[in-house]
């Protein structure tokens, strides 16, 4: 059902699936923060700055991939917190390029963030790893202590998402 466009849509069945949700999956715009009151795990994906991600919760976060706009090189992961802009204007003007994630790369963190809902998902050692490395790159960000108080122990970026980087050398 794609909610958004439907005729029948009111205040009350907006807070009603939000509250009564398995997961919930959006780009972190501001409704979705009903489920997270309601404390039902879920997915932001393609969120700017990944410095903004809902670490007080059981979120898993997946950004927008960002190239520099002069080598078509992917920011490594320091790289991406410390251009941590607000509006695509600021990303343009320090040189960087904003590409929407693939709808396969959203199927794959879908499932991952449903696995892990349900306690079906299977952690690889590579992944704890990982995390543990994203965490340590965050913590280095300006603003973490104002930002990230308290780490919800299930609070992540995709699995995915940190090979890919890893792979690259980008993490």
């Amino acid at each position: 059902i794609d909610y958004a466009f439907r005729n029948d849509r009111s205040e009350y069945l907006d807070i009603f699936l939000f509250a009564n949700c398995d997961i919930c999956i959006s780009t972190g715009t501001g409704p979705d923060t009903i489920s997270d009151g309601f404390r039902k795990p879920s997915l932001q994906v393609n969120l700017l700055p990944l410095t903004d991600m809902f670490s007080w919760s059981d979120a898993i976060h997946v950004p927008k991939h960002l190239l520099w706009q002069q080598s078509g090189q992917r920011l490594s992961v320091a790289e991406h917190i410390a251009n941590n802009y607000h509006s695509s204007e600021e990303y343009t003007a320090v040189g960087i390029d904003i590409v929407d994630l693939t709808p396969q790369e959203i199927l794959c963190v879908v499932k991952e963030r449903w696995m892990r809902a349900k306690g079906t998902w299977i952690e690889e050692p590579e992944d704890v790893e990982f995390q543990s490395k994203f965490l340590n790159i965050l913590k280095q960000c300006p603003n973490y202590d104002s930002l990230h108080q308290w780490i919800h122990p299930k609070a992540r970026v995709g699995s995915d998402w940190l090979r890919l980087m890893a792979d690259a050398s980008l993490l």
